[in-house]
């Protein structure tokens, strides 16, 4: 054996250094004797073996320089106590027990110990792996400043974070407290290696602490206590303020277990969920007073709270409780709890994407409904269905939603055709039976017409008979054949023949132009633009065919201007007398007012209470709908 290797292997023998399955605890050995172990541990041939390289870190204990091992062929991190530290038994020992706690704790995320020794100047040191990444506490100054990293989302962080948590319920496995635990002894190295770093205030859990000589809020590394690198404490209180357990702010380092470092662990989580610290105080008294306090956890009265799950409040609330009981049992319990969260936020995400695809098709379906394919839009519908079912949230799914419930298509379905043809059938028989009541009524009026004295009674029972025939043909369409337009079309023909008829009777321009504005206004409504022509024309011949006819003597005069600038209007048929004729003008005027002011205004009642029932269902249909943010 070599002998630099036989001088390490005396200097573990001399200390003590075991580790027990059995126990599953770390030991460090008896140290009391310092200046031995300084003399024991030192090497004639560091210089043979190391070459010094830059300086990498620095604090109050010790500083850690690059180094390159000669003998392995690799670049190693080598942090040596400081000299005027190693006079101090108590800082010497917690740098020796780094040492031995993370050298023996051999889990991916503790940085391995590679060598143990005293450098030719009498200075303490060991060598570890050299770590590449970035601090924690750099990548949370960041992302507090408002800054976006694609490499350090929320997710991922949460993802490092659970490491973390395994990392350290391996130590209190081992028996082993870091106590020490914050953004800045945190590594994330570039290829997804997660680090925790400074195990110089680790503290075995069966051992008992050694007394200090120190005093009480020594800063042992960082700058002050009212720097942004909030430092670490020694002494009686041991820990860095605003990251210590409240039990560690009160100087309780006999009590203290794995539920301390959760403690740390969910202040960890806080500044990572919520970017701002749990306990805000610049100087080192506020945040020992916010620590013992506690602070306002609610996610409610934090700045950026909004932005925060209700699942991970209550995560951090219990893992930064202030009596131990209240909190996670151990690290694997808040890293089970974290990562559950993450199973529901990639579950989220991945039923996110799965929406969006669904939005995507529906709305390539309503494109082609409005082209020309209207049964696609109840496809379309069912998409959205889908989209919303995984996603409630989904504003364009909403929108969309919104749109294709509330606003009618302009070419309807083969299903909402055949509901539009029933309405309109419904709507003709009660025309039909309107025309029909009307038809009646004109038909008692030319019944009792009969009974005035009547110039050419010929005439008078063939008008009589058309408005018989006329009343029975509308009654047979209303009840038997109320939807054939081709019945529709022959009773507005047989309606404008009559009343052409009325026109050579009466006369064209006393009761008969009325009388075709009523039928005008009665079946127009229920018509298509083909057939209201139609109907037009049929009225419009009515009234004119007859006064052409007078005019060219075919049928007798119906109506004379006078000399004196009158008119006379002449009958073919009544011979009308001052009383009877009166009277049965003002019978059938009044009668022309009452009745298209009926049909109208019951046409206007369903028309109105059609339309109010449309706007209270599309009311309440966006009431049903979520709201979009």
């Amino acid at each position: 054996m070599r002998p630099y290797h036989r001088r390490m292997q005396q200097d573990s023998d001399a200390l003590s250094e075991t580790f027990h399955d059995d126990k599953r605890s770390v030991m460090v050995g008896d140290t009391r004797d310092v200046p031995s172990i300084v003399q024991l541990l030192g090497d004639d041939r560091f210089a043979e073996r190391y070459a010094s390289g830059a300086l990498l870190g620095k604090g109050g204990m010790g500083e850690v320089r690059l180094f390159h091992d000669r003998r392995i062929g690799r670049d190693v991190a080598q942090k040596t106590l400081r000299p005027e530290m190693s006079k101090s038994r108590i800082s010497f020992e917690r740098f020796l027990r780094e040492a031995r706690v993370q050298g023996q704790l051999e889990h991916p995320a503790v940085v391995p110990v590679y060598d143990l020794a005293v450098d030719p100047n009498g200075a303490v040191f060991f060598t570890m792996k050299r770590v590449r990444g970035t601090p924690l506490d750099e990548i949370l100054d960041a992302l507090e400043a408002g800054l976006t990293l694609e490499r350090f989302n929320r997710r991922k962080l949460l993802t490092a974070f659970v490491q973390i948590c395994l990392a350290i319920e391996f130590a209190h496995s081992r028996g082993v407290l870091h106590r020490d635990l914050k953004p800045a002894n945190i590594m994330l190295g570039d290829y997804g290696e997660v680090l925790v770093l400074d195990w110089g205030l680790a503290k075995l859990i069966d051992a008992e602490e050694p007394v200090s000589d120190e005093v009480s809020f020594t800063p042992i590394s960082g700058e002050s206590g009212d720097s942004k690198s909030t430092p670490t404490l020694a002494g009686s209180v041991l820990g860095t303020p605003g990251y210590m357990s409240p039990e560690q702010a009160r100087g309780d380092t006999d009590g203290l277990d794995g539920r301390t470092d959760v403690y740390s662990l969910g202040t960890i989580l806080f500044e990572i969920v919520y970017r701002e610290a749990l306990h805000e105080g610049r100087g080192i008294p506020q945040r020992i007073a916010s620590t013992i306090m506690g602070p306002e956890m609610r996610a409610s009265h934090r700045k950026n709270g909004a932005e925060v799950s209700p699942e991970l409040e209550t995560i951090c609330t219990k893992a930064c409780a202030l009596d131990p009981e209240w909190r996670y049992a151990n690290a694997r319990e808040l890293a089970n709890a974290v990562e559950g969260y993450l199973d529901g936020e990639r579950d989220e995400e991945r039923r996110k994407v799965l929406a969006e695809a669904h939005v995507v098709k529906a709305k390539a379906l309503v494109t082609e409904a409005d082209a020309g394919k209207p049964n696609l839009r109840t496809e379309a519908l069912r998409e959205v269905g889908r989209a919303l079912v995984l996603d409630p949230t989904h504003a364009s799914a909403l929108s969309l939603l919104e749109t294709l419930v509330t606003q009618a298509p302009e070419e309807p379905s083969p299903e909402a055709r055949e509901e539009i043809a029933k309405m309109e059938r419904n709507q003709r028989r009660a025309v039909l039976h309107s025309a029909t009541a009307r038809n009646a009524l004109w038909l008692f009026l030319g019944f009792v017409a009969l009974f005035l004295p009547l110039r050419n009674y010929t005439l008078a029972y063939s008008v009589f008979a058309s408005l018989a025939a006329l009343f029975l043909y509308g009654l047979y369409v209303a009840q038997r054949a109320p939807t054939s337009r081709a019945h529709w079309r022959v009773l507005v023909v047989c309606t404008a023949t009559v009343t052409g008829l009325l026109a050579c009777a009466a006369g064209p321009f006393m009761v008969v132009p009325t009388l075709a504005a009523t039928n005008s206004t009665l079946f127009a409504p229920q018509t298509t633009l083909r057939d209201r022509n139609i109907l037009h024309l049929a009225l419009v011949l009515s009234i004119v065919v007859p006064a052409v006819l007078s005019v060219m003597g075919v049928i007798p005069r119906l109506i004379t201007f006078t000399v004196d600038g009158g008119i006379l209007i002449q009958s073919p048929i009544f011979a009308f007398h001052h009383g009877g004729a009166f009277a049965a003008l003002i019978l059938v005027h009044v009668m022309l007012v009452i009745f298209p002011g009926s049909v109208m205004g019951r046409f206007f009642d369903r028309l109105r209470h059609v339309e109010a029932r449309a706007i209270v269902q599309s009311w309440y249909l966006r009431q049903l709908l979520p709201k979009r943010s």
